[in-house]
This record gives C-alpha cells, sequence and structure tokens, in this order.
C-alpha cells in the first residue's frame, strides 16, 4: 500500500479521475459556460498539484529518514562487532609481548609452540574481523544442527554437497555418527515444514544403485534434490560445501572442508556471519542450481 501511495502514476491517475468528475459534475449544473467550467476545472487542478507537491514531499522526507535510520542501525551494529574483535586481538597482542618478555625463561620447545599457537589464533581473529569464524568438526556439527533446529515452517535451507555423497550413506555401520545426526535434524525440519534445497555434486566414485539409494533417501523425506556431475567443465566456484539457513529471525551460513583421506568425513568448518557474504552464497547456489537437474519423486 505505500508503494502505491508514493507511486507518482497513481496519483497522476487519481487526478484525471478526479478533473473528469468535476467536470461532469459542473456540465450537469445549470447556467455554467464552458469557460467557467474549464476555469473551475483548471483551480481545482492547481489545488490538487499544491497538495500533491506537499505530500511527495513530506513522504520522500519520510522515506529519506527510514534509510538513513536503518543504514544508520547496521553501521553500528558493524561497529560494535568489529570493536569486540578488535578488542579480543589488542588483548592477543599484550599476551604475545608479555611472553616475548619471559622467551628466555621457558623451554625451547615450549616457546616454538606458544609462537605457533599464537600465530594460528591471530590468523583465525582476522578472519573474524571479516565475519568468517572458524569451527572444528564437534563445533561445525553443533552449529549446524542447531541452526536446523531453530528452523520453522516457512523457512528455507539451500546445500551444496560437493564431499563424497557416501557420507550419506544410510547404513548404521558406514555412517558418521555426526552426519547421521545432522540427517535426522534434517528430518525433523522437514516435518515442520522447513524447506530444504540441496544440490550433490556427484562423483563417479559410486555405482548407479548406490547413488539411487541416497538419492531417493532424501526425495522420499521431502528434500528438492539437485544434482550436477563433477566435471571439468564445472566451474571451481561451484565445488564448495555449503548450507544456508535462511529463517525469518536470521540468516547464516557455513562451510565445511573433508578429510583428505577420507573424503566422505568432515574435519573443520567455517561460519558466515556477515549478511553481504551469505547474500553472494546464495546467489552461488542459484548459478548451479541453474546447471543443475531438479530430481523428482523417484530417482530412475
Amino acid at each position: 500500500m505505500q508503494r502505491l501511495i508514493r507511486s507518482p502514476i497513481f496519483w497522476a491517475i487519481l487526478e484525471a479521475l478526479s478533473g473528469l468528475i468535476v467536470a461532469l459534475f459542473l456540465a450537469l449544473l445549470p447556467g455554467i459556460s464552458i469557460s467557467e467550467a474549464l476555469g473551475i476545472v483548471v483551480a481545482f487542478f492547481a489545488f490538487i498539484i499544491a497538495i500533491n507537491t506537499m505530500v511527495f514531499s513530506h513522504l520522500r522526507r519520510t522515506h529519506e529518514e527510514e534509510f538513513v535510520h536503518r543504514v544508520e542501525e547496521r553501521a553500528f551494529q558493524r561497529y560494535q562487532e568489529l570493536s569486540q574483535n578488535l578488542d579480543v586481538i589488542c588483548s592477543c597482542l599484550e599476551h604475545l609481548s608479555e611472553l616475548s618478555s619471559v622467551e628466555s625463561k621457558i623451554d625451547k620447545d615450549l616457546w616454538k609452540y606458544s609462537q605457533i599457537r599464537i600465530e594460528k589464533l591471530i590468523r583465525d581473529l582476522n578472519e573474524m574481523v571479516k565475519g568468517k569464524v572458524k569451527l572444528s568438526k564437534s563445533e561445525y556439527y553443533d552449529e549446524i544442527c542447531g541452526s536446523i533446529d531453530e528452523m520453522l515452517s516457512g523457512d528455507e535451507i539451500f546445500a551444496i554437497n560437493f564431499i563424497d555423497e557416501t557420507r550419506w550413506s544410510y547404513e548404521t555401520e558406514v555412517a558418521d555418527p555426526y552426519q547421521r545426526m545432522y540427517w535426522e535434524a534434517n528430518k525433523r525440519a522437514l516435518h515442520r515444514g522447513v524447506s530444504i534445497n540441496r544440490i550433490f555434486i556427484l562423483t563417479s566414485k559410486l555405482t548407479r544403485e548406490e547413488q539411487i539409494t541416497i538419492l531417493q533417501e532424501q526425495i522420499n523425506q521431502g528434500v528438492k534434490l539437485y544434482t550436477v556431475w563433477n566435471h571439468k567443465q564445472l566451474d571451481d566456484m561451484f565445488k564448495r560445501d555449503l548450507v544456508i539457513f535462511q529463517s525469518k529471525k536470521r540468516c547464516v551460513a557455513y562451510e565445511d572442508f573433508s578429510d583428505p583421506i577420507d573424503m566422505n568425513r568432515v574435519i573443520s568448518g567455517i561460519k558466515y556471519v556477515y549478511e553481504d557474504e551469505i547474500l553472494k552464497l546464495i546467489q552461488l547456489w542459484k548459478k548451479l542450481k541453474d546447471i543443475s537437474e531438479f530430481l523428482t519423486q523417484r530417482v530412475v
């Protein structure tokens, strides 16, 4: 409704109709000449234009004030986030300087180990300033299971499965307990009315029968499933294992990394918290979806 009121076309149509009504009304009155009627209509339009100008001026100011307020809120939020992270970094640097002062008093191996840990911590904190939080395997699964359990009916999940699809094996003796826990959280979310959209980047490691078993289980539970083959023509920018949670309350994304030896098991992850980065990931998902095949209720 507000968009309609702010539209110049809406007001132009309203003015034209008003003028037509006035003209028709005057034409019905006896004793009024055409020139007098036209004069009254012109005066009427002049009055309407003046009112229109004042209304649009007020609406423009209101719209600008709302926009400025939103920008100020976002800027203040980012300032607080950066301030907190910078405080932590400064604290770490202070501890680093303290360690330097006692370098000669501690074991060389311990000192070297401390240096490595602190340097890693500083790198991680620098990533946090950019809105990326590094997670261990257990932290990663705790986060994504917690996020999916918060999703409500109408919320959406967008995922890319690049890690070997055997990670979704439903045989208890094969499945990673963490991944199994996540799949159970998926099923609970689906039953609550959450929309899960998952793209599988398939490899040729499995037989077609094995792939069908894995994919069919997801379709049966209500996952909207897409597949694309991991071939040479597939752009490397798509080859990421991602999950994006988009709800009415918040939007958060995660990326995980597999064990180079056991490709179907996650070893670490990253949490993306800044909205602009998450929107880029959603656009990436949509681009991959455009070149993927949507699977129907039965995989053949």
